[in-house]
């Protein structure tokens, strides 16, 4: 047999109608009696009421309550953090207010550590910010180390810069010895052109060479024509490549005339103002000291010791013109080789 919830339905209601107790009524109304208006409710009932109020809403509020709380802790944290915040701009308004002469004060820095240690265990941002604050300290340690090591350095530098005045007085007297070394060499040098004029023109009848290539036998090194003061110029590889370029001195003789011209000048250097004579002498810094000593008559640079030297060739001479030399390089003064 199969019943179906029809059936059953129609069983159900062909049941008889269930009684009550009989005193469930009076039960019921002493239970939901309430007191007269204005008297004091009594304990049992007080507590009937609370303890089924607990009863009821206890299990929904107490989640609640905690939330709550928590909610509460979380906002004192984060005011506390706010506020953290605002005193390390305060204090560290940007990047480039961290100097090695003012790093975080200390009350600062403690608070700080304090309040992040205390709500790190609330806001991760709270341990963020205390990493940050220790690198920021580390930044300036070595800022600090890098000034240090910055102002050595620039005195060190300017200690170098700056020569004591005993060293200097003994530089100053270097570069003095180095040019007298020079111009030392430089009459040297001038003594060894004059001797190989007078050695060519002992085998030339007494006649001056035409340059310098025609002395290339008595002339034993062609460093002699560079001056040691010259830098403008370097000796030639050989006498086939010798030009004015590779020469110091000016050579100033006329091919085929007399070496018996005392006053006559053979040689100059431009840089030192040192001559030769025709008969070899050497006249240091002549040239520069005493300029107007120097005559030229008839194309030939003449030396007059004295005026009477020049008034008497003058005699001699008369009606020749007087004229100073050409500078070095010159028309009528360059090397010629």
């Amino acid at each position: 047999m199969n019943i179906d919830t029809p059936d059953i339905e129609a069983i159900l209601r062909q049941a008889p109608r269930p009684e009550p107790p009989a005193d469930l009524k009076p039960a019921l109304v002493a239970r939901l009696k309430l007191p007269p208006p204005g008297a004091a409710p009594s304990k049992a009932t007080t507590r009937r009421l609370t303890g089924n109020w607990v009863r009821r809403w206890g299990w929904v509020l107490a989640p609640a309550t905690a939330s709550l709380a928590c909610a509460v802790v979380f906002t004192v944290q984060q005011v506390e953090i706010t506020n953290l915040k605002q005193k390390l701009r305060a204090v560290l308004p940007s990047p480039a207010a961290v100097r090695p002469a003012q790093p975080l004060p200390t009350p600062v820095a403690s608070q700080v550590q304090e309040g992040a240690a205390g709500s790190a265990t609330f806001n991760p941002e709270a341990t963020q910010l205390e990493r940050q604050i220790a690198q920021l300290g580390d930044e300036v340690n070595r800022l600090e180390q890098l000034q240090a090591e910055n102002d050595r350095l620039r005195t060190q530098l300017a200690r170098a810069m700056t020569l004591p005045p005993e060293v200097q007085t003994n530089l100053a007297a270097l570069d003095q010895a180095e040019a007298r070394a020079q111009a030392i060499a430089c009459v040297n040098n001038l003594k060894q052109l004059g001797l190989a004029v007078r050695l060519w023109a002992t085998d030339n009848g007494e006649t001056l060479p035409p340059d310098l290539r025609s002395m290339s036998n008595e002339i034993s090194s062609l460093k002699m024509l560079v001056c040691p003061a010259d830098t403008n110029r370097q000796p030639a590889q050989s006498w086939a490549a010798l030009t004015s370029a590779n020469a110091s001195y000016q050579y100033l003789g006329v091919a085929g005339e007399s070496v018996n011209d005392p006053h006559w000048v053979l040689f100059i250097c431009p840089i030192h103002g040192t001559v030769t004579m025709a008969d070899g002498s050497v006249q240091m810094g002549m040239a520069k000291a005493h300029p107007e000593r120097l005559v030229r008559r008839q194309g030939k640079l003449y030396y007059e010791n004295s005026p009477s030297d020049y008034l008497g060739d003058a005699r001699s001479q008369r009606g020749s013109s007087s004229e100073k030399p050409s500078p070095a390089g010159a028309p009528g003064g360059a090397p010629n080789p």
